[in-house]
């Protein structure tokens, strides 16, 4: 939402054109039957403001926040329901103030990237509390938002699921939920870990209608060995190394998604709705997006480049597991984004990462081609039967078919489901 209002200072020069912008997209969008979605950041701080005083590093930031949260509800809260505060966070937080590898590239001079500027051990927790507290601002001003609560407005945050889950799922979500940073954060990482007052405590409790979760893949996590203790950092602080496998045993590789279509890719989201809070899984909605990309090295044809059979399955396995996420879990799922209905620029990777089931030609004026995965979402969410078409394509594909409710059995020497009526 913010790269076209880009001071946040809206009584004093947001851009009129970029509302302009936004109305037209949300009407055209309602006009034909989409419910827009509006995330209020996405890692476009305002320069201005990073000039001003550091942008996020700074608390400053809250205020103005606030102040660009207010302007948009009380311009597009009549008609956008849902709104997001901030998208994975923890990865601006983590990659722009630890690691140096997206904007505003800082770090400390020990880190691989050697940034000329930054501290790893003590930037990432500043820029993760302001973020906290401008959630909380955006929060209040919202919950005063006449036009948004008649509207039946929704207000939450969009978090990035990983394993080494306190140091990047519970670093927010344990705040916005309990009030406090998770108890292994606060005994490791100490007094470089900001504090909430009282107040604040109580009043980000109750600041979430909604969690959004973005879903990649699953994760196994190992000890990080060999840490330097005298270079502080958020990535030894968390002690731990992500790796797509597990003792590099490539058979578990499954649980990592992939183009091949012959991977139950969806499993990981599935075990992850065990990790969640129980406060979370028992009174909060969750709305899950995930994502497909794949690396363009220019050679593909357009035929090629929309033939993308394993987005297809990626996508029809996340359906059918969300299905059993309602039914075995109980888990009050009330939405499925897609990343992304089209090709789309990608930070550090340019136009090089392509997510979209639509195909851009960046090379025939932008051309869009919908991809066969595209077209099978579109057929899908036509279909009357639309769970039981996905349950039935995916099994007959496989060589069966089970009936929608059957009994699951995992059979331990085969990760594959079976089921009552192939028994």
């Amino acid at each position: 939402m913010d790269q076209n209002l880009p001071s946040w200072k809206c009584k004093e020069r947001c851009k009129q054109g970029g509302v302009q912008f936004y109305n037209d997209l949300i009407d055209e969008l309602i006009a034909n039957e989409i419910q827009p979605s509006i995330t209020l950041f996405h890692w476009e701080s305002p320069f201005a403001l990073e000039v001003e005083y550091g942008g996020f590093l700074d608390e400053r930031i809250v205020e103005d926040f606030r102040e660009f949260a207010k302007f948009c509800f009380e311009n597009f809260g009549d008609r956008v329901k849902n709104w997001a505060t901030f998208n994975e966070p923890s990865v601006y937080s983590v990659a722009g103030y630890s690691k140096g590898k997206k904007a505003p590239g800082r770090c400390s001079p020990f880190e691989v990237l050697k940034c000329p500027s930054g501290d790893s051990s003590e930037e990432p927790y500043k820029v993760t509390h302001n973020q906290i507290l401008s959630h909380l601002a955006a929060v209040e001003e919202f919950r005063k938002c006449v036009k948004c609560q008649e509207n039946g407005g929704k207000i939450g945050i969009v978090l990035v699921s990983h394993c080494a889950l306190e140091y990047q799922l519970g670093w927010f979500l344990r705040p916005l939920t309990y009030g406090h940073y998770p108890t292994v954060m606060q005994k490791d990482v100490n007094v470089r870990l900001p504090e909430f007052t009282e107040e604040e405590s109580e009043k980000l409790k109750k600041s979430l209608d909604f969690v959004g979760l973005n879903y990649y893949g699953a994760f196994f996590t190992t000890p990080l060995t060999n840490i330097n203790a005298s270079e502080l950092s958020y990535t030894n602080d968390v002690g731990a190394k992500l790796s797509a496998e597990q003792n590099h045993s490539p058979h578990l590789k499954y649980i990592i998604y992939n183009f091949n279509g012959d991977s139950d890719i969806s499993s990981g989201f599935d075990e992850s709705l065990e990790t969640y809070p129980r406060r979370i899984q028992e009174s909060r909605n969750l709305y899950y997006g995930e994502w497909m990309d794949e690396i363009d090295n220019g050679t593909k044809t357009v035929a090629e480049a929309t033939n993308d059979y394993g987005r297809k399955e990626f996508i029809k396995s996340h359906i059918l597991i969300m299905g059993k996420a309602i039914r075995l879990h109980n888990v009050r799922l009330k939405g499925y984004y897609i990343w992304s209905l089209m090709d789309n620029f990608e930070w550090e990777r340019g136009y090089k990462m392509r997510f979209g089931l639509y195909y851009v030609d960046y090379d025939d004026n932008l051309k869009r081609h919908m991809r066969s995965s595209g077209k099978w979402l579109s057929e899908f969410l036509d279909s009357k039967e639309s769970l039981h078409k996905c349950y039935f394509e995916d099994h007959r594909e496989k060589g069966y078919a089970p009936k929608l409710f059957d009994t699951e059995y995992l059979d331990p020497n085969n990760w594959r489901l079976s089921y009552a009526s192939d028994i």
